[in-house]
């Protein structure tokens, strides 16, 4: 079993974890081609370097102005 650090794909409900987001959220970037996914045994995995790639394309936070 290789080290958690080279883990190259993730499970559903692990990258969910990873990425602090819910399936629904994962199963959409898939469907939309934001986030790669491969099959493996009829397993989703979610490729570490796309989970990456996707959390580098998100919009900042602004930060919001006093009032």
């Amino acid at each position: 079993m290789l080290p958690k650090s080279d883990v190259l794909a993730d499970p559903i409900p692990a990258a969910c974890a990873r990425l602090g987001v819910g399936r629904s959220t994962i199963y959409r970037e898939i469907a939309e081609g934001r986030l790669a996914a491969v099959k493996a045994r009829g397993r989703t995995l979610i490729l570490r370097s796309s989970q990456e790639e996707w959390l580098g394309n998100l919009a900042p936070m602004r930060a919001k102005r006093a009032a």
